[in-house]
């Protein structure tokens, strides 16, 4: 059980080190030094900057083939439902529409990348197949519909929260033009291209763009706590804590029962049905606040759910690691 050690301190120092960042960010506005004008730069640092070069450079670099489909339709098809389950309650208790955009977002979109990577590299190591398929599933299953329509739903209930035209066209026009989406398309051709082609020149070009989109890369979590801290107002846990039960339900214990179903159903690999249940498990995604917050939804609730989520993955991880290995095994 060493490796449960292991993932117990992994997780308590991912935790901790954003609970620092969040009170050294508590301190400055404290001392005026940041205020609630900085919000909309560092939104838009995640979103037109950080974001769009992660995206393209995590789509350049994958190797696409036909193994990852399966797997990542799984997971897209969970998110999907569970966006859909989230959206049901949103409806029934008649929740504004910048709430049932950040809940739905919250609620279907996980933290992938600062979660799920590092507890499957301790579970199974560094080098195993369990490492390179979580990582498909993680940029097709996860990235991909995050960021094309977790974005569009942010963008559509934002624009009707403020009353803003929310007819299909004139919000799918506004969002082909978002940096991410352009990315997005860019990173697919780009990816598509390379794995097609051998072009003079590209190994020379391919480490130009490493070194810059890893410097990027080492930056956008800092970027999106600075964001999460802006946003952070005192709430009051008993107005928060329908929603935050509705967000832990749905993101932390329907959605990996749902993804280790359908992979059970469709025949997938022991080692794909326990990183697609450690996939769906995860915390909600940081960057998902930032979003709600940027495309007109409620930032300040999504910052604090996703906060809430990331304390409780520190119990509810080692109970799901525990409970698939007794299930799977």
């Amino acid at each position: 059980m060493d490796y449960m050690f292991d993932l117990i301190i992994s997780q308590f120092q991912l935790v901790l080190t954003f609970m620092i960042i969040l009170a050294v960010i508590w301190l400055l506005k404290r001392k005026g030094i940041f205020d609630e004008s900085h919000q909309p730069v560092f939104d838009r640092l995640v979103t037109e900057l950080a974001l769009p070069a992660i995206i393209f450079s995590g789509l350049v670099s994958a190797d696409l083939n036909t193994e990852w489909l399966v797997p990542s339709l799984i997971m897209f098809a969970t998110i999907v439902l569970c966006g859909l389950v989230a959206y049901g309650f949103c409806r029934y208790f008649r929740l504004s529409p910048g709430k049932t955009g950040t809940i739905v977002i919250v609620a279907a979109f996980g933290s992938t990348a600062t979660f799920a990577s590092p507890l499957i590299e301790i579970l199974y190591g560094a080098e195993s197949q369990a490492v390179d398929v979580g990582l498909l599933i993680g940029n097709f299953g996860v990235a991909v519909p995050f960021f094309t329509l977790g974005v569009l739903l942010a963008f559509y209930f934002g624009a009707k929260e403020h009353e803003k035209d929310t007819r299909f066209f004139p919000v799918l026009k506004e969002f082909i033009a978002t940096p991410i989406f352009i990315a997005f398309i860019l990173g697919f051709i780009a990816s598509i291209i390379s794995s097609n082609y051998q072009i003079p020149g590209s190994d020379v070009l391919s480490d130009i763009f490493s070194t810059f989109f890893s410097q990027i890369h080492n930056s956008v979590e800092l970027l999106v706590w600075i964001a999460i801290g802006l946003l952070l107002r005192p709430f009051d846990l008993k107005k928060l804590f329908p929603y935050l039960a509705l967000i832990v339900i749905i993101q932390m214990m329907l959605q990996p029962a749902i993804a280790v179903i359908f992979a059970y159903l469709f025949g997938q690999s022991m080692v794909v049905q326990e990183v697609l249940f450690l996939t769906a498990a995860m915390p909600s995604g940081a960057i998902a606040a930032v979003l709600a917050d940027r495309y007109g939804c409620d930032g300040q609730l999504a910052a604090s759910l996703v906060i809430c989520t990331y304390i409780i993955s520190l119990v509810s991880l080692p109970f799901m690691v525990i409970l698939m290995n007794a299930i799977l095994q």
